[in-house]
């Protein structure tokens, strides 16, 4: 079956962005998300580089302190791993506009072509939380708003810690978290994000590792 055009991965592998399979996802070439940098690369001018994977432990730390299970655990360390992935790591600004539809005009584009673009990383989400298990973790309310509650205590730390000062609302977000982030390297971003995965994969007894 042609799967359509595909993309070679850090590994050597194969990724379909039209028709991605569980059996495509490798943990190793998750390295991909501690190269690419949150915000577009938007930070303060002293920040070189925060990068995806980073966000990701710093989730999973999140959501262990809140008391969250493994599987939550495990859930919130790749709540954004589909990043690896084509479309990638879309601004939150630009995304929003593009679910809306408002401005489709400007684009040029049909609202068709913006439901495929959302459908492009709604599969390699499927994708990863397929071939990690984790299908079941976000159909669970309750685990789904834990996940997000980090996710957000991360943004707003993040917006303190990271970007420009500026006086534009961005809406409520919890309290940030008491200590300052300091942003790794991407070797100590990729080793802390690898070793994770481990760890939790190996406490669920899913020895097998997704590599």
């Amino acid at each position: 079956m042609d799967r359509g055009p595909w993309l070679q991965t850090a590994t050597g592998g194969y990724w379909y962005p039209f028709a991605p399979r569980a059996e495509d996802v490798r943990l190793d070439d998750m390295i991909a998300l501690a190269r690419v940098c949150r915000y577009g690369g938007h930070l303060h001018e002293d920040i070189v580089h925060y990068s995806v994977a980073e966000h990701a432990v710093r989730c999973f730390w999140a959501v262990r302190s809140m008391g969250g299970t493994v599987l939550e655990q495990l859930a919130a360390l790749h709540h954004d791993s589909h990043e690896a992935y084509p479309p990638g790591d879309q601004l939150g600004p630009f995304l929003r506009a593009v679910r809306s539809g408002v401005h489709n005009p400007l684009l040029g584009v049909s609202e068709e072509a913006f439901r495929g673009l959302l459908e492009v990383e709604a599969r390699a989400e499927a994708a990863v939380r397929e071939a990690f298990d984790l299908g079941d973790v976000w159909k669970n309310p309750t685990s789904a708003t834990l996940i997000k509650r980090a996710d957000h205590v991360l943004l707003a730390t993040e917006r303190r810690d990271l970007l420009a000062e500026q006086g534009v609302e961005w809406g409520p977000l919890p309290a940030p978290l008491p200590r300052r982030i300091t942003p790794w390297r991407t070797e100590v971003a990729w080793d802390a994000f690898y070793d994770a995965h481990q760890e939790l994969w190996a406490a669920l007894g899913r020895l097998e590792r997704r590599a």
